[in-house]
């Protein structure tokens, strides 16, 4: 007799989903019309305005939070592979799919695009657990255009997005001793105009004061700046590891690090060039025009900055790759501090007490006609100034008392007998007389 199997109501709903989204068009979803992608095909991301959370289009227009889980993904012990690519248009289906599997080949954990050539902006799920957020042209010219593209764990700790335009994005990742932001940018060239530079330096600029300033902050992409070896008057903001020789974008790119004390990441570590430049020009020059930058406050949090020459998804730029691992500083005391505590069992002694009450209040009264004006952290300094001023006067510090000794004078005689008796023992020879020295030594010390 076969027993009839039943399924609670929670997996016949699941069953049921999955044999929906098995059986659907994932075109009938929502996609609205000004929403077009690569190819022309239409999106299942709706464009937002402001901060983006970074969930399906269905949310509600005012969330700002993206995920509640405790998914870290900046910690000490956690290696990240963060690079930037200029990846020459993502306007085809087939280039997406190489830069997803390229990202997947070199396991990187947060990947900034530039001219990805998408319109609008919104978010993508590719496939291996890939998610793209991108930035675009209002216009629908696909043109310029920015993205990041994260792993699925990098996904999980995304707290929040935000698309400014086509040449500027911005994600914010939770870690565990501190988040953690980046801006993918895209330059104008060399060549462009210098209110087109200006604007992007000031929109960049309002950006990066934006983000929270305890953040691990990383500008990363095509700034099309070459900022050369010589790193005279900004020693503290890059290195002499470079190539070749500055030009304007790199004199902007430079003043923006030192105004923001930033330091460039590829000018630090010593590579070969080849492992160096970024850029293939049509004169067969390479340059290094592909940066990652990092704020001096977790300058030793950026262990390494290089090309990876591997990768390969027909673009005329190279792979740029930053190893980024929490490193946390040991903070020394800038003194000693006297951590003895004030002996408040003298303000149970009536005359102390009251004595204790009317020197704090003397004190506090010049404190009360400027305690409006004043700043709070000096209030707050006043304040203690008063109370550990007035208990050092009246109350002083606990006196530590020094532990009694449990051994007294006299077990250390005993002990002293004990020895002697033992040595006793070790040197004689007759098995009598050890016998009887340890019945005696057992008898005393049972008394």
């Amino acid at each position: 007799m076969q027993q009839k199997t039943t399924c609670s109501p929670a997996k016949r709903i699941r069953q049921t989903v999955t044999e929906t989204n098995m059986t659907a068009n994932p075109t009938d979803t929502v996609s609205p019309p000004a929403d077009v992608g690569y190819g022309g095909q239409r999106r299942r991301c709706r464009p937002r305005d402001g901060f983006m959370t970074g969930r399906s289009s269905s949310l509600s227009e005012d969330a700002s939070v993206v995920n509640v889980s405790r998914n870290f993904l900046l910690a000490p012990r956690r290696q990240l592979k963060i690079g930037c690519w200029n990846v020459r248009s993502m306007a085809d289906e087939s280039k997406t799919e190489q830069v997803v599997k390229e990202m997947t080949t070199l396991d990187i954990d947060i990947l900034g695009l530039s001219e990805t050539r998408w319109c609008k902006h919104g978010e993508e799920k590719l496939d291996g657990g890939i998610t793209l957020l991108y930035s675009g042209r209002p216009d629908n010219l696909h043109y310029q255009g920015t993205g990041i593209m994260m792993s699925d764990f990098s996904r999980k700790a995304l707290i929040d997005w935000k698309p400014v335009n086509e040449r500027l994005i911005t994600a914010r990742f939770r870690g565990k001793f501190t988040n953690m932001s980046i801006i993918v940018c895209y330059a104008p060239t060399n060549d462009a105009a210098s209110d087109v530079k200006e604007t992007f330096y000031a929109q960049l600029q309002d950006l990066k004061d934006s983000c929270p300033r305890h953040d691990l902050l990383l500008v990363i992409g095509d700034l099309n700046a070459k900022v050369g070896t010589n790193n005279k008057d900004y020693e503290k903001f890059m290195g002499r590891n470079g190539m070749g020789n500055s030009n304007e974008n790199g004199e902007l790119l430079t003043h923006f690090s030192a105004s923001n004390g930033m330091v460039i990441g590829g000018t630090l570590f010593q590579h070969k060039d080849i492992h160096k430049y970024t850029w293939n020009s049509p004169n067969g020059h390479r340059n290094q025009i592909d940066h990652i930058l990092i704020n001096m406050k977790w300058r030793n949090s950026l262990q390494d900055v290089r090309v990876m020459r591997s990768a390969d998804v027909f673009s005329d730029h190279h792979l740029l790759l930053a190893k980024v691992q929490l490193k946390l500083s040991y903070v020394k005391s800038t003194g000693t501090r006297d951590l003895s505590a004030w002996n408040k069992a003298q303000l149970r002694i009536t005359d102390i007490h009251d004595d204790f009450c009317i020197k704090t209040e003397n004190r506090f009264a010049p404190l009360l006609d400027e305690a409006e004006e004043m700043p709070i952290e000096d209030l707050w300094g006043n304040i203690k100034e008063v109370y550990n001023t007035v208990a050092e006067e009246v109350l002083g510090r606990k006196r530590h008392k020094a532990p009694a000794k449990w051994m007294t004078s006299s077990t250390w005689q005993l002990i002293e007998q004990r020895d002697e008796v033992h040595k006793k023992i070790q040197s004689t020879h007759s098995e009598r007389i050890k016998r009887g020295l340890e019945r005696n030594t057992k008898i005393s010390t049972n008394r």
